[in-house]
């Protein structure tokens, strides 16, 4: 499970995903990671692994477009009040 800021403005909290590979030097770790669902999970592991997981888990793109509704949304509610 990962989080990201959106520009500082916006925060994505667990964000499923597989780290495909990393790559490190002196100053930082750069990772490439695969975003997943939990479907993809259910062949991967057990049925008490699956319990384990927060229901809280997402999918990268589903988050990324509830962000988007919500500015979407405040775009159009504010350009009918002007």
């Amino acid at each position: 499970a990962m989080r990201f800021s959106l520009q500082g403005t916006e925060i994505l909290d667990d964000v499923l995903g597989t780290v495909k590979r990393a790559d490190y030097d002196q100053e930082c770790c750069l990772a490439g990671i695969e975003f997943i669902n939990r479907d993809f999970l259910l062949d991967k592991l057990s049925d008490g692994e699956l319990d384990l997981l927060s229901d809280r888990l997402s999918n990268f793109y589903e988050t990324v477009e509830d962000v988007l509704k919500k500015y979407i949304y405040y775009d159009r509610v504010t350009s009918r009040e002007q």
